[in-house]
């Protein structure tokens, strides 16, 4: 049946986009929130794909990678208050990106040891979503 599938695929990214109990900045929650929003429309299959997309989905918000100790402000997450608007990276390399994907992979009943420092590398220019 289709609505069991759809249903199982909500079920799963409801689980994935649980959120943290503590986040870095203001602007963090409403970068989940989107990563969550855009992860429901994309047609991603794997734990690599899936890498990839966090990546790209934070550089196309925040107009870089993210890089240890450096604060990103967004516009269009910003509600007023002291840190609103501003995404920290450290939280993304440290607990948000490690956290995703490790529930990926566990949602995916996969194996797949990632490396987040790999796709961060300033050598690698080439970012896929799938």
């Amino acid at each position: 049946m289709p609505f069991e599938k759809i249903s199982k695929k909500n079920e799963m990214i409801d689980e994935l986009f649980k959120e943290p109990v503590q986040w870095g900045l203001r602007g963090d929650p409403y970068l989940w929130k989107e990563l969550k929003i855009r992860f429901e429309y994309s047609s991603i299959s794997n734990i690599q794909e899936f890498e990839y997309f966090l990546i790209h989905i934070f550089e196309e918000y925040v107009g870089g990678k993210p890089k240890k100790s450096k604060d990103y402000f967004v516009k269009r997450f910003n509600f007023g208050g002291m840190s609103s608007g501003f995404i920290c990276s450290d939280f993304w390399i440290e607990k948000g990106f490690p956290l995703l994907l490790k529930r990926y992979n566990k949602l995916n009943n996969g194996w797949t040891i990632f490396s987040l420092s790999k796709i961060l590398s300033p050598h690698n220019h080439k970012v896929a979503v799938g």
